[in-house]
Parts: C-alpha cells; sequence; structure tokens
C-alpha cells in the first residue's frame, strides 16, 4: 500500500530563503505527493518567489495571523496519508521522505515520527551542530516528560498521520509561540512516537527567529494551559 505525503511550508517574510527550502522537498530521494505553500500575509517577495513554483506546489495566500493559522490552513488542504511540517527557512535532506516512510511502514502504530536534525547557519552550509532528540519508550513517559521539560524535538522533522489532527484538534490559533509544543502534549496522548537517530533536518539560526525565544517559560506555561 502506498503511503501518501504531504508537505506543508508556513511562510511569513521568509521569501530569501523559501527558494532553497521548496527545492529541498523537491530533491527528496522519495517524491512527495504535495507541496503546500502557506503564505501568511508576508510583505516581503515571497510570493514572488512562490510564483516561479506553481508547476509544483500549490500556493495558498492568507491575512497574517501566526504559524499556527497557517498550519491549519495546510492542514485542511492536506490530502496526503501524511503531513510534514517544514519551516520556510529550513530545509530536508535529501533522503527524510524515504527514511521515515521506511520507519513508519516497520512500525504501523505509530502516528508521529520525528528525527535529530543539523543546527545551521543563515548560509546552510554552515553545519553549527548536530542536535539530538530525546526518545522514550511509552507514551505515559513521553506526556510525563512532555510536560516537566520541553518540546524536546524539532516541528520540521516531524511526519504525522493527517487523520490524528482530526482526533486532537488542529493548533491552537492563540498561541503565537509553543504551539509545536502544545501539539505534541495532545498528540503524546493519542498515538505512538517513532524515532529515526539520524539529522534528516537544517534547521537554520539566524537573527529573525531569537524573537520567540525572548521568554520560553511563560510560552511553554501557557502551551500546557491549553492541552
Amino acid at each position: 500500500m502506498k503511503d501518501t505525503v504531504s508537505v506543508m511550508i508556513p511562510c511569513f517574510n521568509h521569501g530569501h530563503f523559501l527558494a532553497e527550502t521548496i527545492e529541498s522537498v523537491l530533491a527528496q530521494t522519495k517524491a512527495v505527493d504535495e507541496i503546500i505553500v502557506i503564505d501568511d500575509g508576508s510583505t516581503d517577495r515571497t510570493s514572488q518567489v512562490a510564483s516561479s513554483y506553481l508547476d509544483a506546489i500549490q500556493y495558498v495566500y492568507k491575512a497574517n495571523g501566526g504559524v499556527s493559522t497557517a498550519l491549519n490552513a495546510g492542514i485542511r488542504r492536506a490530502t496526503g496519508d501524511w503531513v510534514c511540517w517544514l519551516s520556510a527557512d529550513d530545509l530536508f535532506m535529501p533522503n527524510k521522505i524515504e527514511r521515515q516512510l521506511e520507519y513508519v511502514r516497520v512500525h504501523p502504530n505509530v502516528g508521529l515520527v520525528y528525527t535529530d536534525f543539523y543546527i545551521v547557519g543563515e548560509d546552510a552550509n554552515e553545519i553549527i551542530s548536530r542536535a539530538r532528540s530525546s526518545t522514550f519508550s511509552d507514551r505515559k513517559t513521553w506526556e510525563e516528560q512532555l510536560l516537566k521539560t520541553g518540546c524536546l524535538f524539532n516541528g520540521s522533522t516531524t511526519m504525522i498521520r493527517r487523520t490524528l489532527f482530526y482526533k486532537v484538534g488542529l493548533f491552537h490559533p492563540e498561541l503565537l509561540h509553543s504551539q509545536d509544543y502544545n501539539m505534541w502534549i495532545r498528540l503524546a496522548g493519542a498515538c505512538d512516537f517513532g524515532f529515526v537517530p539520524e539529522p534528516l533536518v537544517k534547521y537554520r539560526w539566524h537573527k529573525g527567529n531569537e524573537e520567540h525565544r525572548e521568554k520560553p517559560n511563560e510560552y511553554r506555561e501557557r502551551a500546557r494551559q491549553l492541552r
């Protein structure tokens, strides 16, 4: 049975990174079934960059509402069995989709599978470090550790069974930060998590993504409250 994959790329004023991000999906060793770019009211060149890929992507423009609303727009449009989230400034390694599909076919009980990742500079060829994600053996431990600590893995590394979003609900629109953390807490109670211990994403560290780290404890606590 063929597993279909949708990749959603929420983008707000990251037009200067967007082409490289889209290209990283197009370069997959296992082609995805659809790429959905959600422009969250960008005022830069995002629409122009996206327009040059209209033969390969679906482009959705919406008024600015934050990452959660952009992700929800992508989920509602997606048709794949599995949904991947790729931030518009991050990159997939070429075998990311292939390795995750191999994993879920061997572990059919898993509803979410994530990976390690590289932290890179503004130039994605500059690898700063390899980030190793946490892993636990059962849902109860996952829920306990998530509530005790924090996010534990990067959203751009995830592949999630699409139907689960309609079981636990979509991303909370009121969460402008830590919306991924809130989602992982809810999903931990609904499905098993799987882990591929390979760095299959490049997470780009640059000045534009530092703002949301100003009050991490406050953001995490709000995410816990809304579960």
